[in-house]
């Protein structure tokens, strides 16, 4: 399950600490909080990150250095580019192992 967050700190972001678990990112802050936790912490790699609600600006990714996510969901009509994810370098991955590359 997903657990929202905040801009809080670092122990509270789940997809940071497993890639079992899930962060839900509901407010612009939310995603500024994630991209600066995830920049700070160096992580090469996410567990899920749905994005939604009143997210706004994608770019603040920008900012975090490239990584793998094993699953995004985005269910946000008020974005109006998805500039900023270009820092993910691949999606997911089977049983195997195997994911979607992003170059």
């Amino acid at each position: 399950a997903a657990v929202a967050i905040g801009p809080t700190t670092q122990q509270d972001m789940p997809c940071l600490r497993s890639l079992s678990k899930s962060c839900l990112l509901r407010q612009q802050g939310d995603l500024e909080s994630f991209a600066s936790q995830l920049g700070s912490r160096r992580a090469t790699s996410v567990g899920a990150v749905i994005i939604q609600g009143n997210v706004t600006d994608l770019r603040p990714l920008q900012q975090s250095g490239r990584w793998a996510v094993e699953k995004l969901v985005i269910e946000n009509t008020q974005l109006t580019s998805l500039d900023g994810l270009g820092v993910i370098v691949s999606l997911g991955s089977d049983k195997d192992g195997v994911s979607l590359n992003i170059s």
